[in-house]
This record gives C-alpha cells, sequence and structure tokens, in this order.
C-alpha cells in the first residue's frame, strides 16, 4: 500500500516553500495554502502539476474537505 498524504506534506516533503510551488503553477502563495486548508478548491490541471512537482501520485494524495 502506498502512503497517503495531504497537499502540505507533499509539499514539505518534497522541501519546497508556498512561494516556490505558487512560482511554479502560476499562482500566489496564498492561493496554494488555501488549497492545502481547503479552503479553496483546486483545478484537476493544477492538482496534477503539483502531484508531478512533489514526486507523488495522485492517488497517493488525501484532498482537505472544502470549507463552508
Amino acid at each position: 500500500m502506498m502512503p497517503k498524504y495531504t497537499l502540505k506534506q507533499a509539499r514539505n516533503l518534497a522541501d519546497m516553500t508556498l512561494a516556490q510551488v505558487g512560482e511554479a503553477v502560476g499562482k500566489a502563495p496564498q492561493t496554494v495554502s488555501l488549497w492545502e486548508n481547503g479552503s479553496s478548491s483546486i483545478s484537476a490541471a493544477d492538482f496534477v502539476e503539483l502531484c508531478k512537482m512533489y514526486n507523488v501520485s495522485t492517488d497517493q494524495i488525501i484532498l482537505p474537505k472544502k470549507s463552508s
């Protein structure tokens, strides 16, 4: 069984900052933070891009439930 990670855990394991991730995907660091804590939904394309950057498969990521 593959390990499961949150977006934040995967980013930390990849040794990347919010600023680095935001720059790589063309988004503000605050947007990446909102994805990580579930305050904003992430698009499928951005999700796949993050997984590639973090070197994890999409099924290894546990996405947070969007806050209401």
